[in-house]
């Protein structure tokens, strides 16, 4: 991808290197969770359109035009001209006394917002999930170091030991309590290989990113913040919460239509 720095793996490949903030922007682009929402935010301005239409009148014109074969008179009367025309413009507005045309329109309103709200809301959630996919290939990868770094020790411990039996300085029960810490440790190991694989797969469904990959640390610094009240926290997410705001506009939207089935 354009967007993505190229760096040199072990085996002299060019694997791309990834950042959190590239990360977001392949979501935000390759989610389908996110196209559909914005097909849904196209259908409401469709709709919008549409509602808004009703509201303004609706001009037609027509005209015909005859040619005769030949003018006829009698006296000074025309019997029948030579051609004859007529054309015209015609405006209608029809309004139901109810009003249902303003409300329809409202409700088309209200139903953009809405469908924007969504799209807010889906890409808040879609963001939480990349950063989780994130930090859990980060995580998995440190997890994974430290099974090879656990292996390792013990294979050189096994073969110290080893040694040792073979000179008569320990027994066979020591070597075999090493065999065994060796084994769960090699069990650990393949067990961190497959959970990096599995948090890579699962990075890879949301943004689309094919083939290998590396990630880039994010050097994210702590930020000091006074200890949150309760009901602070609850109150401001249900003032700032795109999907709570657009479930509170759903019931709005529904107020509307009961309005506009009656009418």
């Amino acid at each position: 991808p354009p967007f993505a720095t190229a760096a040199q793996s072990t085996q002299g490949n060019d694997v791309p290197l990834y950042t959190l903030d590239q990360l977001f922007t392949l979501a935000l682009k390759e989610a389908e969770l996110i196209q559909l929402a914005r097909e849904n935010l196209y259908i409401a301005e469709l709709n919008n359109r549409k509602a808004r239409s009703v509201l303004f009148p609706r001009v037609s014109a027509f005209g015909n035009y005859r040619h005769y074969d030949e003018e006829k008179r009698w006296e000074d009367v025309t019997l029948q001209p030579e051609w004859n025309s007529a054309y015209g413009l015609r405006l209608d507005q029809s309004f139901t006394l109810s009003g249902r045309e303003l409300t329809a329109y409202n409700i088309s309103k209200d139903l953009i917002i809405k469908e924007t709200l969504d799209l807010a809301a889906v890409q808040e959630d879609l963001l939480i999930q990349t950063a989780a996919a994130y930090y859990d290939v980060l995580n998995t990868e440190k997890r994974l170091e430290i099974a090879n770094a656990n292996v390792i020790r013990l294979n050189t411990q096994r073969d110290s030991v080893a040694v040792r039996l073979e000179l008569e300085a320990v027994t066979r029960p020591d070597l075999l309590r090493v065999e065994a810490a060796r084994s769960q440790a090699l069990t650990g190991q393949i067990r961190a290989q497959n959970a990096i694989l599995l948090a890579k797969a699962r990075l890879v469904a949301i943004c689309g990113i094919e083939g290998d990959f590396k990630l880039e640390e994010a050097d994210i610094e702590a930020e000091s913040v006074s200890d949150p009240i309760l009901a602070e926290i609850i109150a401001d997410a249900m003032k700032q919460r795109a999907d709570i705001q657009a479930l509170t506009l759903e019931k709005t939207i529904a107020d509307k239509t009961i309005k506009f089935t009656k009418g």
